[in-house]
């Protein structure tokens, strides 16, 4: 069985690894690589979402956990305002965008690990169930976003 920050992590890397190739011009289909991120973002971010809502939803939490989900939310939304401004950008700011997109990845996964999976480690109640869930919700956000694709 796999562990929830194993996935998450790998998510992490997948996007960081990508934006790097952009930002150093080494992406051979660079609106493919985009589009792909963008995909994975989307994808990565609604499985964070409703896991942490499955595991802490509903629950009186400490101040202390509720503001550290406030943080991981805040950054997953600048991330995805990002990922947009990408998305959108001409092509010659792709590489800028990209740098400062790898930035703030890296930073947030590692403010999730040193920060956040302490505390879901010893807080969520079932702790062991978070990959299924995580695994779960990432597979129907790709599959909503397929549906919604037009070429």
């Amino acid at each position: 069985m796999q562990d929830v920050w194993t996935l998450i992590a790998r998510d992490h890397h997948e996007l960081a690894d990508g934006l790097a190739t952009l930002a150093d011009g080494s992406a051979t289909d660079p609106r493919g690589t985009i589009d792909g991120l963008c995909l994975g973002f989307a994808a990565h971010a609604e499985a964070h979402a409703k896991t942490l809502e499955g595991v802490l939803g509903g629950r009186a939490l400490p101040k202390y956990i509720t503001a550290l989900v406030g943080e991981l939310e805040s950054e997953h939304l600048a991330q995805e305002r990002q990922f947009t401004r990408l998305a959108y950008a001409p092509e010659h700011e792709w590489s800028d965008r990209a740098r400062t997109l790898h930035d703030m990845v890296r930073q947030h996964h590692d403010y999730e690990r040193a920060w956040c999976l302490p505390v879901l480690r010893t807080r969520a109640p079932s702790y062991d169930a978070l990959a299924a869930l995580y695994a779960t919700e990432r597979l129907r956000a790709f599959a909503w976003t397929w549906r919604g694709y037009t070429a």
